[in-house]
């Protein structure tokens, strides 16, 4: 193996590790002429994840050639020296393509958080890295004061929008499963309290937030949430929670049941192979509470089916599985 590299060897191998960094395993196949031959400049062929995309080549100097075949990219380093835009008009279709690919089939992982303190996640959420170094399901377990062990998931990033109006939290986080005690939306039969003036929510910003361990409350990001009003309104009503419940459009992505402008869909929700269903803690099926009142009835909130299909309950004053969410 070489021990010195050139200033173009060098930058083609960051640029590889970047791509690496952000959208997981590299695969570098050379060409069969890969031997020193002189002034010969083989041929690097890089396959990547489905949803890659190159960055990082597109400097000032030129340090490498692009080609697709067959759905593979070849780079081909270019000669020292050689400087100016390499950036064909061809190449920009394929570049804008590959990053909405990567917007709609987002990098799914099972990456294990355990050993990362709340505040080194706080970190990378602020470095702007968190959706290439964590991914789409990466989970954490943390225990309530109260001695229950509970799992968090990651389930989008850059979606909900700050309380205090400076941008979008970077990561936005959800139970994997219920919590062990069901709850009531309210103890009186009616929607028209809406998500703000719910017993539900209540408890979750009060009771439980202070169940929280301290070095977990010390990231939590207050952010704005979207809820009709109830009582068969069609008003979209903004409250700031610190926990909270998402909505049947942040989970499907439309409106079976509630009024539409109750925010947009989760990343992960909208990755194929995800379920909506959820469990509680002991693997029984659970019906979790979704905080959009009935568009056409002044008593249901939403909730999910044990097979994950959306519906709208019997009352509010049922009670029904609750997993919360939180942004860092």
């Amino acid at each position: 193996m070489k021990q010195q590299y050139t200033a173009l060897e060098k930058g083609i191998i960051t640029d590889l590790m970047d791509l690496s960094l952000q959208h997981g395993p590299v695969e570098i196949q050379l060409t069969a002429e890969t031997e020193d031959t002189g002034d010969f400049a083989p041929a690097i062929i890089v396959r990547t994840a489905p949803d890659g995309v190159l960055r990082g080549l597109t400097e000032d100097d030129r340090i490498a050639d692009m080609a697709m075949e067959y759905g593979e990219l070849h780079i081909t380093p270019a000669g020292e020296g050689l400087a100016g835009a390499f950036m064909e008009p061809n190449i920009k279709p394929f570049l804008d393509f590959m990053a909405q690919q990567s917007e709609r089939r987002p990098l799914i992982t099972d990456k294990d958080l355990d050993s990362w303190t709340w505040e080194a996640i706080e970190e990378i959420a602020a470095s702007g890295k968190a959706p290439q170094v964590l991914g789409l399901g990466a989970f954490k377990h943390f225990t309530l004061k109260d001695g229950q062990t509970l799992k968090a998931r990651v389930i989008g990033f850059n979606h909900d929008k700050l309380a205090d109006e400076q941008g979008v939290a970077p990561i936005t986080w959800e139970l994997v499963t219920t919590l062990a005690d069901e709850r009531a939306m309210n103890s009186s039969n009616t929607n028209a309290t809406s998500w703000e003036g719910s017993d539900l929510r209540a408890w979750l910003n009060g009771e439980l937030w202070d169940l929280l361990p301290d070095d977990m409350k010390a990231v939590i990001k207050p952010v704005v949430k979207q809820t009709s009003a109830g009582g068969k309104s069609q008003e979209i009503k903004e409250t700031v929670d610190r926990l909270f419940i998402k909505s049947e459009r942040e989970l499907t992505g439309r409106c079976f049941y509630s009024v539409p402008g109750e925010g947009h869909q989760y990343a992960l929700y909208a990755a194929e192979g995800v379920s909506w269903a959820m469990k509680d803690p002991v693997g029984e099926n659970a019906w979790p509470w979704l905080r959009s009142p009935n568009a056409s009835n002044a008593t249901r909130f939403c909730y999910v089916s044990s097979d994950g299909t959306p519906y709208n309950t019997s009352g509010a004053s049922v009670t029904y599985g609750v997993a919360f969410g939180f942004c860092v």
